[in-house]
This record gives C-alpha cells, structure tokens and sequence, in this order.
C-alpha cells in the first residue's frame, strides 16, 4: 500500500503480510519538505530548542533551493552544515532531545543521499 499525504510531499509506502505481523515495513520517502515537517513537530513538541530549530529550517530551506536551481555540490554543502549544527547540539537536552537527535539525523542521511 502507498500513501501520499495531500498538501505535503510526503510519501512513502508500508508493506505487511495478514498473517505474519513480524513481516510488516515501513518506508519513510524523506524530502526537503518531510525534514523541515519533522523540525516543525518537534519544535512544537518542545524536543527541539526554538533557535536550534529555526537554524536547521533555514539551511534545509537554502539547500532545498540550490538543489532546485541545479546546484547538487552547494546543496549539500549547506545539507553538511545542517548535520554539524545538528551533531554539536546532540550533547545538550537543552537543545535537542535523545528522540528529536535520532530522527532528524536519519533524516539528513536520508536526505543526502537524494541529493548525491
């Protein structure tokens, strides 16, 4: 089964077996605007620090744009100063949650690799 959330570009796909539940995946489509979603809940969430966050939508936002406009080199770039700030603030509750930390570098790796 896929699914597309309307209004969003998330998308992805779960696949199960009815009479297995151990079979069963999901799969997450990570996109510029899935990640920034992702910053957004955990921001409203309050497992992100508002300034963390609002940083981390800027550089994703900025990458995205350069990524559109055929600039992969300079995307990523500006991705790989997006998951320095990122990996920095992990050693402070402050900033990010353990949870918040986990999911959004998942989402980075994920993002890069769209990139490349």
């Amino acid at each position: 089964m896929d699914f597309k959330e309307s209004n969003s570009n998330l998308a992805g796909s779960i696949s199960f077996n009815k009479n297995d539940n151990s079979q069963g995946t999901v799969d997450k489509k990570v996109t510029f605007e899935s990640v920034i979603a992702d910053i957004k809940t955990l921001d409203k969430n309050k497992s992100i620090n508002h300034g963390l966050a609002n940083s981390l939508i800027a550089l994703v936002t900025t990458s995205k744009k350069q990524f559109e406009n055929g600039h992969a080199k300079v995307s990523n770039f500006i991705l790989n100063q997006a998951i320095n700030l990122l990996e920095i603030s992990k050693h402070s509750e402050k900033l990010i949650s353990e949870e918040g930390y986990k999911l959004l570098s998942t989402d980075f790796e994920a993002l890069k690799k769209l990139i490349e």
